[in-house]
């Protein structure tokens, strides 16, 4: 039975193949999100077996981030500003130039002037949908 550094250099070099810029990072996130590991325990179990239920299910995500399916829409969540926030085909990716935005909107503006606008922008969305 592989190892799960077998499975992990096996989906680097499909990611690679398919010319997926971020193969190396994709592959771990994928990887470890069929094994339910964080990354510390990734690297402590590199060199376990893997089975081939996770082995299988692994390449199928593998299969489908080589056809260019964001990596958040796969595993159904992607960070922002420290929390977690569930993603699907139908909903945006959070990406990581909005939180400089709300880095720099702190800075510049007190808290209540912040929650005035984010209590107005809500508003509003809600009453566009």
């Amino acid at each position: 039975m592989p190892s799960i550094q077998d499975a992990f250099l096996t989906g680097i070099k499909k990611l690679k193949d398919s010319n997926i810029q971020s193969y190396q990072i994709d592959a771990k996130i994928l990887l470890k999100y069929i094994l339910d590991l964080d990354s510390e325990n990734f690297e402590l179990k590199k060199n376990c077996e893997i089975s081939n239920l996770n082995l299988n299910s692994y390449f199928k995500l593998i299969k489908r981030r080589s056809e260019d399916e964001p990596v958040a829409y796969i595993v159904e969540k992607q960070s922002f500003w420290n929390d977690d926030f569930k993603v699907n085909k139908h909903t945006l990716i959070p990406r990581p130039e909005t939180e400089l935005i709300i880095e720099n909107v702190i800075k510049q503006f007190p808290k209540s002037t912040i929650f005035k606008l984010s209590s107005l922008l809500g508003n509003c969305l809600i009453t566009f949908s």
